[in-house]
């Protein structure tokens, strides 16, 4: 059994208001040190800035308990100097909570992880009162969760609400295990993805409930990777995405104009309802090979022994 490493016992406080990223960063820190380990959050708001979570730790969530994002950015992690034109993108957004080269992270719960968007979105009623068009945002909007060259992830049954940018963005992570969570964004909230899988190996999403107001899951590829200190053990993903992404009985609604489409790709299903439908977009030949590239990989996977994260 997993030795247990109580947040609060490290001096986190549920009120909301303290920040309580030091205590959280020694539970974790501790865990790690010593080889491994659960970190718990107890039911009740614990408000913080960015975390960092190390290999062999698991980030847990009990029932009852909110682990809120800070939206100061003395409070968030900045994860590269970002250029002026890099702010449309998110990039100098920074994080809450990261990991960067490591093995074996876990967060899960019945807890809810809050990005807390509904303090960055605002109506300006840019289409007289028809509540269509993207919300305006303010100009700092961390992303919730930005994990980066991790092998062995798994993220199961925690509900991630409210992100105020890119709800889950994983970066040159291999063997991913992503199952029944909840995504719960502002379905006008521009640019709060809810899957983001960049530049990942042999990922599977299953069971999940995805409602955002951009997309719900998507194939990304960034810079991102050339910023990660242990870039050096991802370079080859940097020449060549080998991407192996299936969405498994996964229900998803992105708010758009467009009624939502269905979009079968060898044997993946992905519902999208972006501005431009799926199969009209420029991309899609391109898409529809790679996702074929992925079918036939995982099969071989398949045939040849291989394991799947659990």
């Amino acid at each position: 059994m997993m030795q247990e490493y109580w947040i609060t016992e490290y001096g986190a406080v549920a009120d909301g208001v303290t920040n309580c990223a030091a205590a959280i960063q020694a539970a974790v820190d501790a865990a790690a040190q010593a080889g491994g380990g659960r970190v718990m959050v107890p039911a009740g708001r614990f408000l913080s800035g960015s975390v960092m979570l190390r290999s062999h730790v698991e980030l847990h969530l009990c029932s009852g308990a909110v682990l809120q994002s800070s939206l100061r950015p003395e409070d968030i992690r900045p994860f590269r100097h970002a250029d002026a034109d890099d702010a449309m993108d998110g990039w100098n957004g920074g994080f809450f909570l990261g990991a960067c080269g490591g093995q074996d992270i876990t967060i899960s719960g019945s807890g809810v992880i809050d990005g807390q968007g509904r303090r960055v979105f605002f109506d300006r009623n840019e289409d007289n009162g028809f509540g269509e068009c993207p919300k305006a945002a303010a100009a700092f909007r961390p992303r919730m969760i930005l994990l980066e060259d991790i092998t062995d992830l798994t993220i199961r049954d925690v509900t991630l609400r409210d992100a105020a940018f890119w709800t889950l963005h994983m970066a040159g992570c291999r063997r991913v295990r992503i199952r029944d969570i909840r995504i719960l964004n502002d379905d006008r909230g521009a640019n709060n993805d809810g899957i983001d899988p960049d530049c990942c190996q042999d990922v599977i999403i299953s069971g999940c409930l995805i409602h955002t107001g951009d997309d719900a899951a998507i194939l990304a590829r960034t810079d991102l990777l050339d910023q990660c200190a242990a870039h050096t053990a991802i370079d080859a993903l940097n020449d060549n995405i080998r991407h192996v992404l299936l969405f498994l009985s996964c229900k998803s609604r992105a708010k758009a104009k467009s009624r939502p489409a269905v979009w079968q790709w060898a044997g993946c299903e992905i519902i999208s309802a972006g501005r431009t439908p799926a199969w009209q977009s420029p991309a899609a030949p391109a898409l529809r090979r790679r996702a074929q590239r992925a079918a036939d990989g995982s099969r071989r996977h398949s045939s040849q022994g291989g394991s799947w994260p659990t």
